[in-house]
């Protein structure tokens, strides 16, 4: 089933190459370039089919696409990545975003993010789903969700 985006953060967003580089030096990793393209083009976008069953077994809303270039001073800003990073280190205690080793990307609208789990290969496509709901060792709170960015674009039902 092919995916249509649609807008959901207004106004819409745009994505900026130019600080997700620096999002990805700050985390040191480098995101795949299928992952860099879809920040950028569907910055603020929601897709239809919009959920996509977890492990566990468990279903989510899957999107919106999170954007880059946020400031606390903006009406979206729960919606950047720049927040979510900082949420996510508070959250799993950890000392830096490149301490972390997870880069999110996509929200559920609710209780958690889709991230790249870069925890333990710096050049891993694996796709997580981290559930805000548990604490960050608790069993269930980094659920896989595809090996790669199409993968999971496949999966949404």
């Amino acid at each position: 089933m092919p995916v249509v985006w649609e807008h959901y953060i207004e106004p819409p967003v745009s994505g900026d190459a130019t600080v997700l580089a620096e999002l990805e030096d700050q985390a040191r990793v480098t995101l795949p370039q299928e992952l860099r393209e879809l920040i950028i083009t569907r910055a603020g976008q929601v897709s239809e089919p919009g959920s996509i069953s977890l492990e566990g077994p468990r279903t989510t809303p899957f999107a919106p696409i999170l954007y880059v270039g946020g400031k606390p001073s903006h009406s979206r800003y729960t919606y950047s990545i720049e927040f979510v990073m900082s949420h996510l280190v508070e959250w799993a205690e950890a000392e830096s975003p490149a301490a972390l080793g997870l880069f999110p990307f996509a929200s559920n609208t609710g209780t958690g993010y889709f991230c790249v789990d870069f925890r333990s290969d710096p050049k891993s496509t694996n796709i997580v789903f981290v559930d805000l709901n548990f604490d960050f060792s608790e069993p269930g709170a980094i659920r896989p969700a595809a090996p790669d960015l199409s993968t999971l674009l496949a999966k949404l039902r």
